[in-house]
């Protein structure tokens, strides 16, 4: 599955989003492969819950929020101050949340800068700013407050695909 966005943006700048998933599976090399019974394990209710994860705990290969920040922040770096735009973005958001009627996109997007939606532990005691950034936006409300908090960035991150009405 491939999955491909590019959002063209004021002047020069660009942004383009890519996601690869690859499956791979065993076909069956005769026909009794195809009748084979399988077990299916029990499950429990308690299966299904979200515990905090730690490094230890985590799948090799994942990447937790905040490592995927720090990778935006450094795709923004050319841009500017990317930690800052980032922080500012998460304000924004914060300050003034996306429409739940604006589909799956404007969901994704709502639930990646808001920070509290996830249980996963801090990488690295900086990741916290996230967090305090979010507790800003709350806070000052729509009164779209964030560029005093966040100088460094000099433009409003989501005002490249986004509008306030």
């Amino acid at each position: 599955v491939l999955f491909g966005l590019g959002l063209p943006m004021e002047g020069e700048v660009s942004m383009t989003l890519g996601y690869v998933l690859k499956c791979n599976y065993d076909l069956p090399y005769n026909a009794s492969e195809l009748m084979r019974q399988r077990r299916r394990s029990k499950r429990h209710e308690g299966d299904f819950a979200l515990p905090r994860t730690t490094t230890a705990s985590r799948p090799e290969g994942w990447m937790t929020r905040w490592t995927l920040y720090g990778m935006l922040e450094s795709a923004m770096n050319a841009l500017g101050s990317g930690k800052a735009c980032l922080l500012r973005a998460v304000c924004e958001s914060a300050a003034n949340p996306f429409d739940t009627e604006r589909g799956l996109l404007g969901e994704l997007v709502h639930v990646f800068l808001t920070p509290s939606t996830t249980q996963e532990e801090y990488e690295v005691y900086a990741d916290r700013e996230y967090h305090a950034a979010e507790e800003i936006g709350r806070n000052i409300g729509s009164r779209g407050k964030c560029e005093r908090f966040y100088p460094e960035c000099e433009y409003n991150p989501l005002d490249y695909f986004t509008k306030l009405v």
